[in-house]
């Protein structure tokens, strides 16, 4: 996706009951519970599309990619009883820090949630059922590219999945370490210029590229993909090149991501 479209949503696929959008990293889905005039998918797309479409789930603040809407609410409650019964297929692609210690794995860690604060940790005493599976797509230096598969669809299940197995999303503020990638922490004998650095990321590292559901118009399944934005592309780029790439699978090319 190119740079220029980075940062607009836009209208992926659509039918006469479901609108199938992209939203941009660092935009919300919904208003904010404090802020209702702060900026977000559906405001936009109520404002340029129509006001009578209802998202069907969110993705984090930070997080790019798939917004399922739909035109009706009868389409609406059809949807999300597919979520809410887990019937839903999602795919997210991630650049994590350090390699999975298997390069296809399930984890299976329970985890709380305290909703008022929007934060969950892993607690296997007092947590719900979460299970993320993964696939290494390819393991550079320091980092890996990743394929997430949350069986379950807990609050940040990802996020504090991977982070609490040793491998955090790049650039999560509040289960990673937040550091952010710049060119200079990958590339060997980078020369410093005089003015400052711009990171290649400065974002969760987290895209939706994948989701399959039920129509509930004819009960076919629909499949929908989004490539990733410019960002995630660049990062990739830079670390194939100087970051010693080994790809590990030959499930996804590239290309089929961008």
């Amino acid at each position: 996706m190119k740079k220029d479209k980075m940062f607009l949503p836009f209208l992926i696929d659509e039918n006469n009951d479901i609108a199938v959008f992209y939203k941009p990293p660092l935009l919300l889905t919904c208003p904010d519970r404090w802020d209702k005039n702060r900026e977000n998918l559906m405001n936009i797309i109520h404002q340029k599309w129509s006001p009578n479409w209802f998202n069907a789930h969110r993705l984090d603040f930070e997080t790019s990619g798939i917004i399922v809407c739909a035109k009706n609410k009868e389409t609406l409650t059809a949807i999300s009883t597919q979520f809410a019964e887990r019937t839903v297929h999602k795919k997210y692609i991630a650049i994590v820090t350090n390699r999975p210690p298997h390069d296809n794995g399930r984890i299976n860690l329970k985890i709380r949630s305290d909703e008022k604060h929007g934060r969950v940790w892993i607690s296997q005493s007092e947590g719900s059922r979460a299970i993320t599976d993964y696939t290494v797509l390819i393991a550079w230096r320091n980092h890996s590219l990743v394929i997430a598969e949350p069986i379950t669809g807990r609050l940040h299940q990802i996020r504090v999945h991977f982070a609490a197995s040793g491998f955090p999303v790049v650039c999560d503020s509040v289960y990673g370490k937040a550091q952010l990638l710049y060119l200079s922490s990958i590339k060997p004998e980078y020369k410093k210029s005089s003015s400052k650095e711009t990171p290649l990321l400065n974002r969760l590292a987290l895209h939706a590229f994948y989701i399959s559901f039920m129509n509930p118009r004819d009960g076919k399944t629909i499949e929908i993909k989004c490539p990733l934005p410019h960002d995630m592309c660049l990062a990739i780029k830079y670390l194939n090149k100087f970051s010693n790439p080994l790809k590990l699978s030959h499930d996804y090319a590239f290309e089929q991501l961008t």
